[in-house]
Parts: structure tokens; sequence; C-alpha cells
């Protein structure tokens, strides 16, 4: 009985250790290039260790879990592993919050680009619920660690901060450009999070025809 008993114990305790081996290998370490804004994506150098900046467990978790819905949404058939779309995350920063623009790939190797962008409240220590998705495959070919532009008709950058209402508080201005076929529009997103919730203030939609 006490040989059976001790042998179940080393079976629990086994168990135990394969557990906390397969978290500690699951855990993910990511790292961020650091930028200013406004944003040109274009003028971004990916490569460039110098901008690069170690990210802490919690941010790193929270993107990772950004890459693995991101993958999930697209194909959940896709041959590709989640971490196959990834490209890199460029972190943004001013007094309130800090913007991570997760950079993924919808197809490795086609060159389609989109970012994800969370932001992060510097005074809670926290990310605000909710991401925005910025279309980039329209203004960007990615290839070999850089961005670069398809349509020179768009000069502004692709994110900046602005006040539209007045009160004092940074917002956020995202400028992207859509395709439906028929012509090119230009789109314009302002956004707040100064409610911690992610909202817009303002939406404009302009014509491009080819």
């Amino acid at each position: 009985m006490r040989t059976t008993t001790i042998l179940s114990l080393l079976i629990v305790l086994l168990g135990c250790s394969n557990k906390q081996s397969e978290q500690t290998t699951n855990e993910v370490s990511l790292t961020a290039i650091s930028a200013e804004f406004p944003l040109y994506l274009g003028e971004i150098d990916l490569s460039d260790k110098s901008k690069e900046i170690h990210l802490s467990d919690n941010v790193s978790s929270r993107i990772d879990m950004t890459i693995k819905n991101f993958a999930d949404e697209i194909d959940s058939l896709s041959p590709y592993s989640y971490m196959d779309l990834y490209i890199n995350t460029i972190c943004l920063q001013n007094e309130s919050n800090t913007v991570y623009l997760v950079l993924l790939e919808s197809f490795p190797m086609v060159g389609w680009a989109i970012g994800v962008t969370l932001f992060y409240d510097n005074r809670k220590e926290e990310f605000i619920e909710g991401s925005f998705y910025l279309g980039l495959s329209e203004l960007y070919h990615y290839h070999d660690n850089k961005f670069n532009p398809i349509d020179l008709r768009i000069t502004s950058p692709e994110i900046e901060l602005t006040d539209f209402d007045m009160d004092g508080i940074n917002d956020y201005k995202f400028t992207e450009l859509i395709y439906n076929r028929t012509y090119d529009a230009i789109e314009t997103i302002i956004l707040t999070t100064k409610n911690a919730t992610i909202d817009t203030l303002y939406f404009d939609k302009k014509s491009l025809f080819r």
C-alpha cells in the first residue's frame, strides 16, 4: 500500500512538473520598434536594432493573443503557424497612452499587411479594451523588413496625434486607403480613448478614381 501511495505521488508531481514546463515553453517574449508620432510606416526600418525595445510579459502576452486571434479570423485551415503571420510591432508613446501597432501578414510572402492597433493606458498600466484594424495592403507592399509605398498619392501619415474636440487631450488620427473594385477611397478615422474606451470621434471617406 505504501509503495502504491508513493508511486501515485510521483505521478502527480511529474504531471505538475510537465505542466509547469509547458507553461514556461509557451511564454512569449517579444520586442518592438520604437517610433514617434506622426507615423510614416514607409520610413520605418524594421531591422534597425537600435530602435528595438523589449516588451514586458503583460504586453507580449496581449500581442501574442492578438496574433492568434487574427490567425483564427483569416483561416483556421491555414498551413502556416500563427507566428508566421507576425511581422513586428511599432511602439508609439505619448503622455497618456502607449500605442502598439501589431503588424501582420494576411498571407506570408505575398506582401499584404494589416495593422492591429492596441492602446495601453499608461496611468492605469493596463490595456484599453478592444482594438482598431488599420488597412495597409493598398498603401504598402511588405518585403524584406520594409514597407514599400504602392500609391504615392497618399502623403498623410498612417497615425498622428490630434486634438479633435479641443479638450486638451490627445486623440488619434488614422489614414488608410481602401479599394472596393471600382475606385480607391481615402478613409480618415479619429479615435479617442479618454473614457478608457476606444470611441470614434470622426469618420470621412473621399473617393480617388483610378
